[in-house]
């Protein structure tokens, strides 16, 4: 991820036996909407916490806040086993405040 981003998370955990009869939504194992909190606001509430780095907030959508990352913040989720599911389905959306590794331009060499 670039340095400078805002993220939102979600995990949903499916095994493959109820994923065919299981909405995502039934599913559901950890939401974070990072919207000025690093709550979990699933079923489950996991413990949230920084791992590295400072929690800090920026604009989000519609007045919202959204968690700002400066490329040394890392978010601790936990060890819970819901957490370690054998399938799983992980949505986020973030917006880069700069260019992201492969926008950069590249610097050939030639010999």
């Amino acid at each position: 991820m670039s340095a400078g981003a805002t993220v939102a998370l979600l995990l949903a955990g499916l095994t493959p036996a109820v994923a065919a009869e299981t909405s995502l939504d039934d599913a559901l194992v950890l939401e974070l909407r990072l919207d000025g909190s690093l709550a979990d606001s699933g079923p489950n509430a996991f413990e949230v916490t920084m791992q590295s780095g400072t929690e800090s907030y920026a604009p989000g959508l519609d007045g919202g806040e959204a968690l700002e990352f400066d490329g040394s913040g890392a978010i601790r989720l936990g060890t819970d086993a819901a957490l370690q599911p054998q399938d799983q389905t992980t949505s986020f959306w973030y917006k880069p405040t700069g260019p992201t590794a492969a926008e950069r331009p590249s610097r050939a060499t030639s010999r």
